[in-house]
């Protein structure tokens, strides 16, 4: 498959492809991988994630849901859109499967999980704008609430995957970041939902900045014991780290939408893919440690 998206040979993109998908935990294209590849959570991650799901458990959130929380990154139609419309394809990661499966099983605004148009996801916002009364949607939430709590209120989910960052680079001080990003965090909790956080990924522009705001959500991840997803870490080693053309937003493989859930090799050469199957390895661990046991069928 020729590439023009950039400048590069068919064989230097080739040897870029295996070093980016060795190097951030895929598997190599040959070989099928049986289990999930990314690092096994730490054992303090784990027990906050029990803890945080008796919480939920309570307040009868739903195992089965996800929320999204986010900006135009997160409210794009290539984040994991296609999985709830079943255009996906897993390639070598089949071990997917069973969790994509789990989470389509509920309905959420008569979709699922993956193609939720949550009112917590809003092109253009910064952190504070998801805890803001001021910035929800007047038909779906009740006066005085957050779109934070609003969406929770509404799809009671078990687990928030959450990336803010993009824009709060532009106007926001270190300290408002932390503080609202803390916040968020916070409430989460208390709701029983497992706040995952998401690293921005680079942008070529402001590249203090953004390692800096990444490091505020690096250093909230651990003092919170949460789930962390490094996607500017797995970025930084594709084409263009991972961007658009736009250098702000994550590129995606050239022609249809779905092409952003097919992981093929080629695919996971560009930034929606590579967010796309962590995002889902992520949501497979979790899971895994939330979910009612089974027993073994005699």
């Amino acid at each position: 498959m020729t590439l023009t998206t950039f400048p590069t040979t068919r064989g230097l993109l080739t040897i870029l492809c295996l070093l980016t998908l060795l190097l951030v935990g895929f598997p190599r294209p040959s070989l099928a991988q049986p289990e999930n590849t990314l690092p096994p959570l730490s054992d303090t991650v784990i027990s906050k994630i029990k803890t945080i799901a008796m919480i939920g458990k309570v307040r009868e959130n739903n195992l089965y849901v996800f929320a999204k929380i986010g900006d135009s990154i997160t409210v794009g139609e290539r984040f994991l859109y296609p999985f709830g419309a079943g255009h996906y394809q897993l390639r070598d990661h089949t071990y997917l499967q069973p969790v994509i499966d789990a989470y389509v099983q509920s309905s959420v605004r008569e979709v699922t999980s993956f193609n939720n148009p949550s009112v917590a996801s809003v092109i253009g916002w910064a952190a504070y704008n998801v805890l803001s009364p001021r910035s929800a949607d007047p038909y779906q939430c009740n006066a005085g609430e957050s779109p934070l709590v609003c969406e929770y209120r509404i799809i009671q989910p078990s687990i928030a995957f959450i990336m803010f960052g993009t824009n709060d680079v532009g106007y926001r001080t270190q300290d408002e970041f932390s503080h609202d990003m803390g916040e968020i965090i916070k409430q989460s909790m208390e709701l029983g939902v497992i706040p995952v956080l998401t690293t921005i990924p680079p942008q070529p522009r402001v590249p203090d900045r953004v390692t800096a705001f990444n490091t505020i959500i690096h250093d909230l991840a651990t003092q919170n014991d949460l789930p962390l997803i490094d996607v500017n870490a797995a970025f930084s080693l594709l084409p263009n780290s991972g961007l658009a053309y736009d250098n702000v937003h994550p590129s995606w493989p050239p022609g249809d939408e779905e092409l952003a859930a097919d992981f093929a090799p080629e695919n996971l050469a560009y930034g929606y893919t590579v967010r796309n199957l962590l995002t889902l390895q992520m949501l497979d661990q979790i899971w895994r440690i939330i979910r009612p046991e089974t027993k073994p069928m005699l």
